[in-house]
């Protein structure tokens, strides 16, 4: 029988909220409560340590099938960031890994807040040697997508929630083989300098839950179903889509 290592690597998720999370236990300083439902619908309550961004160097990224579907996980030095592929959060990052440099470190801070047009826009900023990662898909300053992602068919003025719907999984599905074909090669085999230890910004636990549940430092009422409790499908336009 041969030795075999231990998996030092911390796993951190994503909630709604757009709050980087680990989990631990109640006995953790600055760990917060939250409750959620299990895939059988049984409330529990778990403990987590609550974060605002994520810096390092990326060695890892996968595509992997799990209870909840199909999961977008990033490997930043040691830390696995994890988030279900149908959330805005992992169409944004895979709209803006193939301008990243994989051998400079980048600084992941997710985001959350409603746009001008009075949606909610959720994703990633990514800044990397002190510029800010654009989309790899949209052409800001002519305002129309490029790099082959597919463009909507027939007239979109008639589309309903259901065309969106569908054209939103076409793009996702090219997404996804476009990262797979052109981003995984960049990774692969390569010879990157790893930090030891991926610089987690922590948020002061206190001031974030408050701002988060409306001035109360511990853990909603509200019952999120585990782990990526938001439903990410809105009836959004192109520029919407691709913006940076």
């Amino acid at each position: 029988m041969g030795l075999e290592k231990r998996d030092s690597r911390t796993f951190a998720s994503i909630l709604g909220d757009s709050t980087i999370r680990v989990t631990t236990d109640e006995s953790t300083e600055g760990a917060v409560s939250r409750k959620y439902k299990n895939k059988q619908g049984v409330e529990l309550i778990k403990w987590e340590l609550v974060y605002n961004s994520l810096s390092g160097i990326i060695n890892g990224i996968k595509f992997e099938d799990g209870d909840w579907g199909v999961k977008l996980n990033i490997t930043v030095d040691d830390v696995v960031l994890s988030m279900g592929l149908k959330t805005n959060y992992a169409e944004d990052l895979m709209k803006k890994l193939p301008a990243i440099d994989f051998n400079s470190e980048v600084k992941l801070i997710p985001f959350n807040f409603k746009g001008t047009n009075g949606k909610m826009q959720k994703g990633f900023s990514i800044k990397q040697n002190g510029e800010k990662i654009k989309s790899f898909f949209w052409d800001k300053e002519n305002k129309k997508s490029i790099n082959g992602v597919p463009s909507p068919e027939g007239d979109t003025t008639k589309f309903d929630k259901d065309d969106w719907i569908n054209y939103y999984n076409i793009v996702r599905k090219f997404l996804q083989k476009y990262t797979e074909e052109n981003v995984f090669p960049k990774l692969s085999g390569e010879a990157t300098t790893v930090v030891p230890d991926a610089d987690i910004k922590l948020d002061d636990t206190k001031a974030t839950m408050e701002a988060i549940n409306g001035g109360q430092s511990e853990a909603p009422a509200v019952v999120d179903v585990d782990p990526t409790p938001e439903v990410e499908v809105q009836n959004k336009g192109l520029e919407n889509m691709f913006k940076d």
